[in-house]
Formats: C-alpha cells, sequence, structure tokens
C-alpha cells in the first residue's frame, strides 16, 4: 500500500512531460519516414527514428500538404527558418534524398511525381491510420 502514493507521484511526473511513449503522434507515410502532429496541431516529416524528438523535421519546415507513394512522398511545406524559401520538397524514400524546394510551375517539370495527389496534413493523418 505504500507503493501506491509512489506509483501515483510517477503517473503525474511522466503525464507533465512532452513525452510520447507509444509514439501515437506519428503516422507511417511510406519507407521509413513518418507524419508527426505536434501539441500545437503543426505537421512535420520524420524519419522513424527521431520519432518523438522535436525539430522541423526532414523538410526543415511545417508540412502544409502532403502526398506519397512507395518511391516518393511530395510535400509543400512552409519553411521554418526565415532566409529558406516555402515551396515543395520530393523525398526519394529508397535512398533518402531530398530536393527542392520548388515552385509550383518548377513542380510541373518533375514527372517522377505527377500521379502524387497532395492533401492537406489532417486530411493524410487520417487517411494514414
Amino acid at each position: 500500500m505504500k507503493t501506491l502514493p509512489l506509483v501515483l507521484l510517477c503517473c503525474l511526473i511522466l503525464s507533465a512531460c512532452d513525452l510520447d511513449l507509444f509514439h501515437k503522434g506519428e503516422r507511417r507515410v511510406a519507407g521509413i519516414y513518418e507524419l508527426s502532429k505536434s501539441e500545437a496541431g503543426r505537421y512535420y516529416l520524420l524519419r522513424q527514428q527521431d520519432a518523438g524528438e522535436s525539430g522541423t523535421g526532414v523538410v526543415d519546415g511545417t508540412v502544409m500538404q502532403i502526398g506519397w507513394n512507395n518511391k516518393f512522398i511530395l510535400v509543400e511545406r512552409q519553411a521554418s527558418f526565415g532566409g529558406d524559401k516555402d515551396g515543395w520538397m520530393i523525398v526519394n524514400v529508397s535512398n533518402g534524398t531530398i530536393v527542392g524546394p520548388f515552385t509550383h510551375e518548377e513542380l510541373k517539370a518533375h514527372s517522377e511525381v505527377a500521379d502524387i495527389h497532395p492533401h492537406p496534413p489532417d486530411e493524410a493523418w487520417n487517411m494514414l491510420r
């Protein structure tokens, strides 16, 4: 019975931490990449090994739209840093290369992602259940 206060104290401390022990804040997109939803309602694209960490994700910004297939992930990002450009980023799932940002017009030259239809991140989040 003496352990009950200790258990309650541990539960209280863990609930106050900004930890996602069971990774409920991430959902797998393709390969090793996951869509992460922050407590503030922002979305980021992370590698699985980076899940649970804070930061700006692999595209260095907030996900505004996202689409994918087995080979590529297409992300419209809002850059996290003032000097960086917003735009479309292409993530190669198999080798991890990331190119961009591209404007909407520049993106049309990338036929490898022409068949990918991006969605708002909250819609994509629900699709990834």
